[in-house]
């Protein structure tokens, strides 16, 4: 996100860049009444606004829409005359290999694309709004990580997936959410038994529970493979019919093609467990969310 501001007329805006060079302007901050500030320096996230000459000081932050939130006002801490604020905010390290393009040592605080493929050779901080990201490592040296991560990160969406190979006549019938077994031949293809104890998962992307990692992605050969949803949350067509499915049930795979059901007999649902439901439904054919939990 970029941040501009007047310091003489006090008007302000947001816009963003891509790696395409293709500007977006998100907002006007000119209403949000900025005052007259020398230096304003980003943390990466945070925004502080200070005074040389007044010696005041504040913070804000930009939203994901452009839009401007204030935080602080940090004039009664008591600060200096500085003539420099620098921030040690670290971003995206390393020669970085997006689309094609090499970006050598870049530090970027924030990827606004949708879309992209890049190469790291080092990358120890990433914030990312991107959809689709891939990365790989070093081809001089496969055992190097391709993402290294040194405290931790968040991610928005929900379950860990892994994409699996299909059965020739099955790949059609495994839209998301529903209940997916293996083949003999270690596809998958749609349940249709009850407590079948080669359950293999929840095909992922039903409703608004979209995979946050999808495991063993092979890029343009994917057409005959569908991504299972191993653990996390995930929407799972359930068969509540003959027997209410109630929050915290165990669920396992039913006679209803693709659907799950709840596990009523402890001695079959050894090993045909798919997960925990984590809603309720009654009386119908539906899809509610699940733990999965293969067990």
């Amino acid at each position: 996100m970029l941040f501009f501001y007047n310091s003489k007329t006090r008007t302000a805006g947001t816009a963003t860049v891509n790696f395409n060079g293709d500007y977006t302007h998100k907002k006007d901050l000119t209403s949000a009444g900025f005052g007259e500030w020398t230096h304003i320096v980003s943390d990466g996230r945070t925004l502080l606004f200070y005074n040389a000459i007044t010696k005041k000081a504040v913070t804000g932050k930009l939203e994901s829409d452009g839009s401007f939130t204030s935080l602080r006002d940090l004039s009664s801490a008591g600060f200096g005359e500085w003539t420099h604020i620098v921030s040690d905010a670290q971003g995206l390290s390393g020669p970085v290999r997006v689309n094609g393009d090499l970006f050598s040592s870049p530090t970027v605080e924030s990827l606004n694309v949708k879309g992209f493929q890049a190469n790291f050779d080092l990358c120890d901080t990433l914030i990312t709004t991107a959809q689709n990201f891939r990365a790989s490592g070093n081809p001089a040296n496969p055992s190097e990580p391709a993402i290294r991560v040194a405290s931790g990160f968040d991610i928005v969406l929900g379950d860990c997936a892994e994409d699996f190979d299909t059965d020739e006549d099955a790949h059609e019938l495994l839209t998301p959410g529903t209940v997916a077994v293996f083949s003999e031949e270690g596809r998958v293809r749609h349940s249709t038994t009850a407590y079948d104890k080669c359950v293999a998962g929840v095909v992922s992307g039903a409703g608004n529970h979209n995979p946050a990692i999808v495991l063993d992605r092979r890029g343009d050969d994917d057409s005959a493979r569908v991504s299972l949803s191993l653990m996390g949350k995930v929407q799972c067509n359930v068969d509540a019919r003959d027997m209410p499915v109630e929050t915290g049930d165990m669920l396992t795979t039913s006679d209803t093609p693709g659907h799950a059901m709840k596990a009523t007999d402890p001695t079959r649902a050894f090993g045909a467990v798919v997960g925990k439901a984590l809603h309720s439904i009654t009386g119908r054919l539906g899809h509610i969310p699940i733990l999965v939990t293969l067990q």
